[in-house]
């Protein structure tokens, strides 16, 4: 969308521009000329627009990367796979494969399936016969499925990962590991290693080393066909209870086109499972994660523009700037131009001309800058994600990310110089030959009232005819505020109709989430990407109707001295160039604020993120199923207070799948998680618990269940859970937990109707545990990890889960955090570069001060003391507003979880201000040491 306005800009913008280029020579050099002969200014100019071009670029390219890296795990996980159906036994998976090759058009759908047996095991390497030094992979995947039938999967051998394995080479004790697991395990080929299933080992000899890609990503452990069923005979276990059937399915086309004939290969798969009758569930995994790959570019693309946003709102107001400053030191060249015939529309259109060529330039150089720019936060984001299998970051940098960012930031750029120059040409003739001020106007009142009454009219027509839509909800009233300045200045005078109409303006914003709480209650990112500026902008030109406050505060604080008059008297002189600087750093501010804050609060939330997920229970232990590790090896701990044991399988809701977590007679209500909503049938969420466990039913015989706040549905539902054979459990929400996420619990339902959704007969592979006052938790959970590794033993603190994830979520924000340090840069370069302006604007006013006598120290405070003074006022407004906003969106809104506690980090904002102000005075100190040594012989002889 934004991309087409961007065209139908520049489609409006630069056929003139071509036009004078190819037509009319005058108005081409006096165009081009001022490129040439002003280099310096040209390249302030394009290194502002760059960096807005930058950002929008790396924003695009961002997005595309998220969304081919995530799209990668299709290679990498499931090479030729599309489909995954998942079966009861061996025999039916070989049924349903001939029944497949019946179908009519099968062949044009489908060109393989291959019949396989997952399984999750421990793996370990042998390093000597005593078996004490050795590594070992607690939670493996392990695939038993016909070696040549592997190899030879779908159209492409390659895309299995076993393309170069010979089947012939892999005997019954033989494996086949992946490259991740080998380097887990410290293995290589011809070494023994051990497999465990019910914790009995069985050898087996490396027989190759696959790519971590394909089938041999997906699963770590390839055996042939057959053998696995004999290791879990050896162990004396059950084959259905430790293991999945499943029939990989791979469809006509490459790893990724493939997935466009999933309907049709769904058809032909249920209508040989009817021939056959044998019951199905078909797993469109492929489509799934190309649709999320898809979703999720979109969403980083959303997200990093958005946030971006800010900073290239900052460049437009560095751009603008430039532009104002350079036609005003421009004033008596075009005072001359205007007296010699030249009319504005020509002048206007030789900007035009030079602004195109700067736009040209900074969009060819910020695509360049935003690919850099993009490589950084990826390169950030590959340590984020490091270790998830399946998943690497990689930068994808494709022609189109480039072109539409480069013709965004062309169109910003060049609508920027022609709004700009609109106004700046519009020049009194002599006054600007002899170089005065331009006079201000404002209008008369009757063009005041018209423009006040449309304005209102505007306003009140986007709040309610959008009355559904958070941006125009928030933007409506502002516009309504702002456009009443006018008409209020027809009745008191201007500065304080300013004040007041900046001031209910800048109040709505804040309101509307308290007054309008149901169409804000969940807002997306651009609404606050849209209250930043609504909040910056109003506050700055409250600020700036404020010239007097500042000059008597000024006065008071430095005692009269001269440095501070000089220092206030050109920004306060030229409230619009002060004010669009303060825009640029308060903005920046802002949004860098807003994310310290947001941080600040997830830090201090991980104790109460662990109390949702787990109660006072301390740590959940997790096993594998083929052999999981039994209650009393946890309760003969002596610092094991209490364990409760969790059996684990899946449900389908409505044809939604749902983890089911099943507490039997062990379950504590008292060291349950929370449920602080609950039906009223209980008289507290302990009671809740306590029906559960019992599996109490309600008064239809729904058996109580206790679901996530995030489950579609509330207290006193009644839904219909459906097990893996078919089989339906009807069922009552009692409540609702918070947080359960985070050790993916789901649903939790009573034992007794485990075995009806999932046919839990064996020992739990999940329990809860409670440790005694005195013990160390980190410690506990170390030693039981580290007990029984072949079991695939992984117990957890509560806590500590909690701060991964939150540590996590912390990196992403430091994430944009250091992408928006580019907009702190241009605030930063943006007051160097004013100021450097400046002192070549204000060559004759300081050999003025020179020649009367004022000392050179004086007039470099004075350029500190201005820098201050515009750096102050961008600290305080943007770290204020920053800090405001953020206590909204966690207080007032659901755009995060619930009941998080409001957290500033104190420090850390004083130290960005400390940063931000310093920043600012180092940025001045060339340009005031500059304008101390101005000659004054020199500075009064310029005449323009």
């Amino acid at each position: 969308m934004i991309g087409l306005l961007a065209i139908a800009v520049l489609v409006l913008l630069l056929p003139p521009v071509i036009h004078d280029l190819v037509r009319r020579p005058t108005i081409r050099r006096l165009g081009i000329r001022n490129v040439t002969r002003r280099r310096g200014e040209a390249a302030l100019v394009v290194g502002g627009s760059m960096l807005a071009t930058a950002l929008i670029v790396a924003s695009l390219v961002i997005g595309s990367s998220f969304d081919t890296s995530i799209r990668g795990i299709a290679a990498t996980s499931y090479g030729p796979t599309d489909e995954v159906v998942l079966l009861d036994t061996p025999g039916e998976a070989a049924e349903l494969t001939a029944a497949i090759a019946r179908q009519p058009g099968a062949t044009e759908v489908v060109d393989g399936t291959v019949a396989t047996v997952l399984a999750d095991v421990a793996v370990a390497s042998i390093r000597d016969e005593s078996r004490d030094d050795r590594r070992v992979e607690p939670d493996a995947q392990l695939l038993e499925a016909d070696l040549a039938s592997l190899v030879s999967f779908g159209a492409d051998p390659g895309a299995t990962g076993l393309g170069s394995i010979d089947p012939a080479s892999v005997g019954r004790d033989d494996v086949v590991v992946n490259q991740r697991l080998a380097d887990a395990i410290d293995v290589g080929v011809g070494e023994p290693v051990e497999l465990f299933v019910g914790g009995v080992p069985t050898t087996f000899t490396v027989a190759a080393i696959a790519p971590a890609s394909g089938l041999a990503g997906f699963a770590d452990v390839v055996v042939v066909e057959g053998r696995f069923a004999d290791v879990v005979a050896s162990a004396g276990l059950d084959l259905d209870e430790t293991s999945t059937t499943a029939l990989f399915v791979s469809n006509a086309g490459d790893v990724f086109s493939g997935a466009d004939l999933t309907d049709e290969a769904t058809s032909v798969i249920e209508a040989a499972a009817a021939e056959t009758g044998v019951e199905v569930e078909v797993l469109d995994v492929k489509r799934d994660l190309l649709v999320e790959a898809e979703q999720e570019g979109a969403e980083m693309t959303e997200l990093f523009g958005t946030i971006g946003g800010f900073s290239v709102v900052a460049g437009i107001l560095l751009v603008i700037n430039l532009f104002v400053m350079l036609a005003g030191e421009r004033t008596v060249e075009l005072g001359t131009m205007r007296a010699l015939g030249l009319r504005r529309g020509h002048v206007l259109r030789a900007f035009a001309i030079e602004g195109a060529v700067y736009g040209l330039l900074a969009a060819a150089i910020g695509a360049l800058l935003g690919i850099g720019v993009a490589a950084g936060v990826m390169a950030f984001a590959s340590t984020l994600f490091e270790g998830e299998s399946g998943f690497e970051i990689a930068l994808d940098v494709q022609l189109v990310d480039l072109v539409v960012g480069g013709v965004i930031g062309l169109a910003i750029s060049q609508l920027t110089v022609v709004l700009t120059s609109w106004r700046t040409t519009r020049i009194n003739i002599v006054r600007a030959l002899k170089d005065l001020p331009a006079q201000a106007r404002h209008g008369s009142g009757v063009r005041r009232l018209l423009v006040g009454v449309a304005g209102v009219g505007l306003g009140a027509a986007m709040y309610v005819l959008g009355s559904t839509s958070p941006l125009l909800v928030m933007l409506g009233p502002v516009v309504v505020a702002v456009a009443a300045i006018p008409l209020l200045g027809l009745v008191v005078p201007r500065r304080a109709a300013t004040v007041v109409g900046c001031g209910v303006g800048l109040a709505w914003p804040v309101v509307v989430f308290g007054v309008e709480s149901e169409v804000m209650d969940e807002p997306e990112v651009g609404v606050f990407l849209l209250q930043g500026v609504l909040l910056v902008g109003l506050a700055t030109a409250l600020f700036a109707s404020l010239d007097r406050v500042w000059l008597g505060l000024a006065e008071r604080l430095s005692g009269g001295g001269i440095a501070s008059r000089l220092g206030l008297a050109h920004p306060l002189a030229r409230p619009v160039r002060s004010a669009l600087l303060v825009a640029m750093y308060a903005l920046v501010l802002f949004t860098v604020t807003f994310m310290a804050v947001i941080n600040s609060v997830f830090q201090a939330s991980a104790p109460e993120l662990a109390a949702h997920g787990g109660g006072t229970y301390e740590l959940v232990v997790d096993s594998n199923r083929s052999g999981p590790i039994e209650a009393e090896a946890l309760t003969a701990r002596p610092d094991v207070d209490h364990v409760s044991a969790v059996r684990r399988g899946f449900a389908e809701v409505d044809g939604s799948g749902w983890t089911v977590s099943a507490i039997d007679a062990s379950w504590r209500a008292d060291l349950a998680p929370l449920a602080p909503t609950f039906d009223p049938a209980f008289s507290s969420h302990e009671a809740v618990w306590e029906a559960v466990q019992a599996g109490t039913r309600a008064a239809d015989g729904s058996v109580w269940i206790i679901v996530p706040d995030y489950f579609d549905g509330t207290v006193g539902d009644r839904i219909e859970l459906e097990g893996s054979d078919g089989s339906t459990v009807d069922a009552a929400i009692g409540g609702l937990t918070r947080n359960n996420w985070l050790v993916s619990a789901g649903l939790y339902v009573p034992a007794v109707v485990a075995p009806e959704l999932f046919g839990v007969d064996g020992e739990p592979t999940r329990y809860f545990v409670d440790l005694s006052d005195a013990a160390d938790v980190e410690l506990a959970a170390s030693e039981i990890t580290a007990s029984a590794p072949e079991r695939g033993v992984d117990a957890r603190s509560f806590l500590a889960v909690a701060k991964v994830e939150l540590d996590e979520q912390e990196g992403f924000l430091q994430m944009l955090q250091g992408y928006l340090g580019l907009g702190l840069l241009i605030g930063i370069a943006g007051l160097g570069v004013v100021l450097v302006r400046a002192v070549r604007e204000r060559r004759r006013e300081l050999g003025m001060l020179a020649a009367v006598g004022v000392p050179q120290g004086q007039t470099q405070r004075a350029f500190l003391f201005e820098a201050g003074f515009i750096g102050a006022q961008g600290v305080v407004l943007g770290i204020g507003l920053g800090v405001l906003s953020s206590w909204q969106v966690l207080t007032r809104t659901t755009a995060f979880e619930e009941d998080l506690q409001f957290a500033v980090p104190y420090g850390w904002l004083v130290g960005l201000a400390v940063l931000a102000l310093g920043a600012s005075l180092l940025a001045a100190a060339g340009p005031a040491h500059r304008a101390g040594r101005v000659p004054p012989a020199v500075a009064l002889r310029v005449t323009g």
